[in-house]
């Protein structure tokens, strides 16, 4: 068994144990559930954005910090910081009106932080400069594997993009 498919099983394991359903992780990292389905079976290996997904959306569901390296060995060791942003427990993206204010507050100021522009930054994170421009609004509830991925291609952590302390 390969070190990725021994992680798709510590995966399936801790999926068990914390009642995750499959359509829920596949929605919640951004793959299909058919995707999942061809990691589970071991007909396709999965790749760092994929592991850094899968860990990023268990920790959204279960509230939970999970690292990618208790999932899939990357070597032996944790990654360096910097190398893999490092997956915190989260809130789910906001809904409600003042949450959403301090959460496109800190997606505008990370925008200006990056010196780049709206263009950019939405074709990097695989989204339209209008869906960018819906989600600064408040017009639009981005799913939470756009906002990993926005924090990403920002340069952010997911908690710090959502507001959370410490």
């Amino acid at each position: 068994m390969s070190d990725a498919q021994a992680g798709i099983t510590r995966l399936e394991s801790f999926m068990r144990a914390n009642e995750i359903k499959p359509a829920h992780l596949a929605r919640s990292s951004g793959y299909s559930r058919q995707h999942l389905m061809r990691l589970r079976k071991g007909t396709m290996e999965p790749t760092r954005r994929v592991m850094v997904a899968l860990a990023e959306a268990s920790s959204y569901i279960t509230h939970r910090a999970v690292q990618v390296w208790q999932l899939f060995d990357l070597g032996g060791e944790p990654e360096p910081e910097g190398v893999v942003p490092p997956l915190r427990t989260c809130p789910p993206a906001p809904r409600q009106s003042a949450d959403s204010a301090s959460w496109r507050e800190r997606l505008r100021e990370a925008i200006d932080v990056s010196d780049r522009k709206h263009n950019a930054i939405a074709r990097e994170a695989g989204i339209t400069p209008a869906t960018l421009s819906k989600i600064l609004a408040g017009k639009s509830h981005p799913r939470f594997s756009t906002v990993v991925t926005i924090a990403h291609v920002l340069g952010v952590s997911v908690g710090w993009l959502l507001g959370e302390r410490g």
